[in-house]
Formats: structure tokens, C-alpha cells, sequence
């Protein structure tokens, strides 16, 4: 069975014997710093920002469902009574003599 599977692209360097491709340390963290407070006040905008950008999406989605639903409506309505009008033009035109 294959170590790595995955072949690397022409021109990159082979890895050092016995690199398995994990980070080291194993916490995904190696040699992270704390945020600091300009840096969390971003994360804390970028929150927000996302949170706006999903309630927008959800309202306008659900207006253009109810848009939709409308206008199906209107149709099926006008759909149905289509023979109304030729109706009405027969009655007005045996009443006008």
C-alpha cells in the first residue's frame, strides 16, 4: 500500500524521510499567538458582517417565494376564468340590439 497517495506536482521538492504531512505538535496551533484586540474586534466584524449577509439571503429568498406564489396564483386565476370573457361578449352582444 501507497504511504502517500496523493503525487506531488512537478517541481516540488520531494518530503524529508520520515515526514508524514501532519502539522507537528498536533494541536493545529503550533506557534500561534493570541489575538490580539484589533485582531478579535475584526473577527467580531467579520461575525457580524456574515450574520447580515445570511439575514439578507434569507429575507430576500423568502420575498421571492412569496412573489412567486403571487404571480403562480394570478395566473391560474386568469387561467380558469379565460372562457368568462368570451362569455360575457356573446351575453353583452344578445342584450344590444
Amino acid at each position: 500500500m501507497l504511504e502517500n497517495p496523493s503525487k506531488p506536482r512537478k517541481g516540488v521538492p520531494k518530503p524529508p524521510p520520515g515526514w508524514d504531512g501532519s502539522a507537528a505538535g498536533g494541536d493545529g496551533a503550533a506557534g500561534a499567538e493570541p489575538l490580539s484586540e484589533e485582531g478579535a474586534a475584526a473577527l467580531t466584524n467579520l461575525a457580524k458582517a456574515r450574520a447580515a449577509v445570511i439575514v439578507g439571503s434569507v429575507f430576500g429568498v423568502l420575498s421571492l417565494l412569496v412573489l412567486a406564489w403571487y404571480g403562480v396564483r394570478r395566473v391560474t386565476d386568469s387561467w380558469q376564468h379565460r372562457h368568462y370573457r368570451k362569455m360575457d361578449f356573446l351575453v353583452d352582444g344578445m342584450y344590444n340590439m
